[in-house]
Parts: structure tokens; sequence; C-alpha cells
């Protein structure tokens, strides 16, 4: 707080002396004076009115301009942060995507381990999982490794299969 004392206006009775408007304004920065006729003018609506009348008087242009200069200088700093992630994109691009994929898998390998305990928790259900496991295992077998010529059908569609996925490997 500053020592302020106002200069009171000698041509007003004792009773009611009020500060002058020359003692506030020698103590107030340029900034928060007011204009010259908001000083002088005694009817407070025709300062509001001067007021708002030269501030929309700005040329339209020139609102746009500062406007304009406004939003680059709070855009700036963001542009350039988002320059800097894209570069380190660019740059390492296929390390990003690996540690992306590994972090979405930890979430996954979560929730089917919950889904295995839940499975676990059933009485009978694990039972009667590993009881059709075994089953299809040994339908397989049976199936496939017994007789000369299923083996060879076997192998001949697992040869097609690593043949497909070569040729789409090598098409990237």
């Amino acid at each position: 707080m500053s020592n302020f004392t106002p200069d009171l206006n000698p041509s007003q009775p004792d009773e009611t002396q009020q500060p002058s408007t020359e003692a506030f304004q020698s103590n107030r920065p340029e900034e928060f004076r007011p204009a010259a006729h908001e000083v002088n003018s005694s009817a407070g609506e025709e300062d509001s009115r001067q007021t708002t009348e030269t501030s929309t008087n700005l040329p339209a242009a020139a609102q746009a301009e500062s406007q304009t200069e406004l939003v680059e200088k709070v855009v700036a700093p963001f542009s350039e942060v988002l320059s800097t992630l894209a570069q380190v994109w660019r740059e390492n691009r296929r390390l990003l995507v690996a540690l992306g994929l590994v972090l979405a898998l930890l979430p996954l390998v979560a929730v089917v381990a919950s889904l295995l305990v839940v499975i676990h928790s059933i009485p009978f259900l694990a039972f009667f999982l590993k009881v059709i496991g075994l089953g299809y295992s040994l339908w397989f077998i049976s199936q496939y490794f017994f007789l000369e010529t299923k083996r060879q059908k076997l192998l001949g569609l697992w040869q097609k299969l690593f043949e497909a996925a070569k040729s789409q490997s090598e098409m990237k």
C-alpha cells in the first residue's frame, strides 16, 4: 500500500469534501488512468458509450491480426512439442510399435489369467475341459500319425501353410 493523501477540493463545503480526481490520477500508472473524456465527463452513461465505441471502432483487419498473433503465441510451444514427437516417431517407429504392442498385451494377459482362475474355481468345469483336450489330442494322433498316407497328407498341409506364409512375407 502507498501513503496516499488525496488533495481535497476547496470549492466544496467542509462536510462533504471529496478528493479531487487529479489526486487519484497522479498515483496511478498510465495504463490504469482513464481517458480524458472519462475524467471530465459528468454523465456516466456517456463514458461507457464512448469507451465501447472506441474499442469497437478498431479496424477489423487490426483485430484479426492481433487475434492471429495471440493464437500464434499460444500454439507455438505445442507445435514445437508435436514436431519433436513426430521426429521421434519417424526415427523409432518399429521400436515404438513393438513397445506399444507389449504394453497392450499386458492387460490382455491379466484378463486371460483371471479368466483361467475363474474357470479353475468352478468345481467340475476344469476337469471336463481337461478330458475334452485329452480326447481331441487322442483323435488327432489316431487320425494323422498311425498311417503313413495320413502322415504324408499332414506334412503336405504344413508345407503349403509355410509356403503361403513365406510368400506373404516376401510381398511386404
